[in-house]
């Protein structure tokens, strides 16, 4: 923890030297000033937690200086230094908000006494006004209804956090793990035209992300190194940004503001009085991404099972109706009725062999057989099934196998099988006359497997979700194309069993491109 700062603020040098050096021996950082001019305008660059100040001096008077620090810093405590303790004195020390004074000559006891139960009651009072507000706004979010939970929880989160610290406006930033951004979510009092989202390490709330610390900004951006290529907005006077951290996990940004025409600036004070008040928030924000991530696979359940339930019907109805009308065909018309049946049994065991598969890895039973394996020829079968299907839709097939042996150490069906996920979705996703080129090349340690078709592309924002469990770009029973959706999330469980990796790029309306590693074999790696 950062010891808290203290300004002492005094002309006459050797009371100056020693209570700072009392101070030290407390563990305090400690700046020394000899006049109130002078500590004006230090109070303007640096923070404190506290100012221990004279009352006679030159330019400035002590009172002088705790009426105008507390126009800016209106929580910033004092403690005033003086040997004329006179009643009307008091009465103008308190009526500034000076939290005590002391009486000149004073012992060091008294005077260490003094300021650790300042800095004690200013932490006690921070957290009394923070336990205070997290407590009213505990009662608030319970009343909010959960299908409205997100957007009105952090709304009044943010509403919340304005009252603790005295700000004019505000937002809430939240990390997207689709897109790798941070995202608005919410704001107050801003401009329609304000940046929505940001990378991290970007701008003022990027870089506070990456940093993991929150950071007080007063006057200009050009005033801080990393930020001088900023644009500051005008209107700002002071900011704060904090992140919104639970364990090792950052979830988002908050942004507070002062703005003109305010002139209060931000200090530690009322950083520390929002840290609890953030701690608290930022497990309800999880629990709300929770929530809405299980409302979300909910969706996605209901959205497979009727998609399973209309896949599994539609075959079997082809198949019953195909056995009712064999008897009473003639030859050519079951020769027709014959081919129907086979396409829709191979349908249905499909769609159940993938049913099974996924079943088992969800279970942890899939069993692999690994073996030594030659992958040129095994990649070629695959290929050579797929080549009558392209042709049939009019889609020119492109491939380039190396003649070059190429070793992997694999469970050789369910490598074929992913293969033939990837070149079954290029069918499914490109249009007549397009086209689909599968490319096999061997790297240092790796074999490189890619699949890429200009067809309809996948939004970057589906990228990492396309892999996932139950989604399906198109998750509807009414979609265009068929299938469980099973198949990536298969083919991506099978590729991380043999050690490998699979990724997609693609942008909407210009194809896709997925691409697997595997590992060499090891002796073939040493070649």
């Amino acid at each position: 923890m950062v010891s808290e700062r203290i300004l002492i603020v005094d002309d006459d040098l050797q009371v100056r030297y020693t209570c700072a050096q009392m101070l030290r021996k407390y563990n305090y950082h400690v700046d020394e000033i000899d006049n109130g001019f002078d500590a004006l305008n230090k109070l303007r660059t640096e923070q404190y937690n506290l100012v221990i100040t004279d009352l006679k001096m030159n330019k400035v008077d002590g009172l002088e200086l705790i009426k105008k620090s507390k126009e800016i810093f209106s929580d910033l405590p004092f403690i005033l230094i003086t040997a004329y303790g006179t009643m009307d004195t008091a009465i103008q020390a308190l009526r500034l908000g000076v939290y005590d004074f002391i009486i000149k000559p004073f012992t060091m006891d008294e005077f260490i006494t003094t300021v650790n139960r300042c800095i004690e009651f200013h932490k006690l009072k921070q957290e009394t006004l923070s336990l205070k507000e997290t407590a009213a706004l505990y009662e608030l979010l319970h009343s909010v209804e959960k299908h409205k939970i997100e957007k009105e929880v952090l709304q009044k989160i943010l509403e919340k956090a304005l009252e603790l610290i005295s700000g004019n406006s505000g937002s809430i930033m939240l990390f997207n793990e689709d897109t790798n951004k941070l995202e608005l979510v919410t704001h107050i009092g801003l401009k329609e035209q304000i940046t929505r989202e940001v990378s991290p390490g970007e701008r003022v709330s990027g870089y506070v992300f990456n940093q993991r610390e929150p950071m007080i900004i007063n006057g200009e951006l050009t005033n801080y190194p990393q930020f001088k290529y900023i644009e500051s907005r005008p209107e700002i006077v002071s900011s704060i940004s904090i992140p919104l951290i639970s364990g090792n996990k950052v979830v988002g940004v908050m942004n507070i503001n002062r703005i003109k025409p305010s002139a209060y600036k931000f200090t530690d004070i009322e950083l520390n009085k929002i840290h609890f008040f953030i701690s608290y928030v930022t497990n309800v924000i999880i629990q709300c991404q929770l929530y809405k991530k299980l409302i979300n696979l909910d969706k996605l359940k209901s959205e497979f099972i009727a998609n399973v339930n209309h896949e599994l019907k539609t075959p079997l109805m082809v198949i019953l109706g195909a056995i009712k009308l064999y008897d009473e065909s003639n030859d050519a018309e079951r020769e027709k009725l014959y081919v129907l049946l086979k396409k829709n049994v191979e349908r249905m065991n499909l769609l159940i062999t993938e049913l099974l598969d996924y079943s088992n890895i969800e279970t942890g039973k899939m069993v692999y057989k690994f073996k030594r394996v030659k992958l040129n020829n095994y990649i070629k079968k695959v290929v050579n099934e797929y080549k009558p299907k392209f042709a049939s839709k009019k889609i020119e097939f492109k491939i380039h196998i190396p003649d070059t042996p190429i070793f992997i150490n694999a469970d050789i069906k369910r490598i074929q099988q992913c293969i033939s996920n990837l070149l079954s979705n290029a069918i499914k996703f490109t249009k007549e006359n397009g086209k689909v080129e599968l490319t096999v090349e061997k790297s240092q340690d790796n074999v490189i497997i890619s699949v890429e078709d200009n067809g309809k592309g996948i939004h970057k924002s589906e990228h990492n979700k396309i892999f996932d469990r139950f989604y399906q770009v198109d998750g509807s029973p009414t979609r265009e194309h068929s299938g469980l959706g099973l198949g990536l999330t298969i083919t991506k469980s099978i590729i991380e069993s043999h050690n490998g990796k699979i990724w997609v790029e693609s942008d909407l309306g210009h194809g896709s491109k997925f691409t697997i590693s595997l590992p060499l074999d090891k002796a073939q790696k040493g070649e």
